[in-house]
């Protein structure tokens, strides 16, 4: 994974970290809060691009509580994808 270039490597460590009971908060939290608003939208590009649906829209699906309420904050902040 460490090979893949920075944004592909954090769309899918974004998706394995929201990934329900499981969920690694670190991982999850670290990228939305640490990525700059261009990063953040990269990554929801790249996102749409691989399933065709909005990055957002998994989020919500993995994700209860606070988390849905940092999801909605962050990435909605761009639009377009």
């Amino acid at each position: 994974m460490w090979m893949m270039d920075a944004t592909k490597r954090d769309t899918q460590l974004l998706i394995e970290s929201a990934k329900g009971i499981g969920a690694n908060d670190t991982a999850f939290l670290g990228i939305l809060c640490s990525r700059t608003p261009s990063q953040l939208l990269s990554i929801k590009q790249t996102y749409f691009k691989t399933y065709s649906k909005s990055l957002e829209s998994h989020i919500e699906g993995e994700t209860t509580g606070d988390y849905r309420k940092v999801r909605g904050h962050i990435p909605k902040m761009y639009n377009g994808y």
